[in-house]
């Protein structure tokens, strides 16, 4: 019974913690934010807003034009969301937008 409600603690702390919109810089060697470097900022940016360690997992890299998007997920205590990046200019800003509710873990992470 305990680990059942240890678990949902974990899951609820996930929901909870849902953001609004976080703004965060990253570093452009061209016109693309590199896969790699999005998961970075997109953990190091959303990792304050929740109770447990997260990681970030994108489907690709971010196009440095204000207006493109990337879609990504987070994970903590196995626990999914879905995380909507979105360039905000053409020098490597982005928003990091956690969508409210938990998902299954998608197909493309590896």
């Amino acid at each position: 019974m305990r680990t059942r409600i240890a678990s949902g603690i974990g899951a609820a702390a996930l929901v909870v913690a849902a953001l609004t919109g976080c703004n965060v810089s990253a570093s452009v060697g061209g016109n693309t934010i590199s896969q790699a470097e999005l998961e970075k900022e997109t953990k190091n940016v959303l990792q304050p807003k929740f109770n447990v360690p997260i990681t970030a997992h994108c489907k690709g890299g971010l196009k440095a034009e204000a207006g493109a998007t990337q879609e990504c997920v987070i994970e903590g205590d196995g626990q999914w969301q879905l995380v909507t990046t979105t360039a905000t200019d053409d020098k490597g800003k982005f928003n990091a937008n956690a969508i409210p509710g938990t998902v299954a873990k998608p197909d493309w992470v590896k």
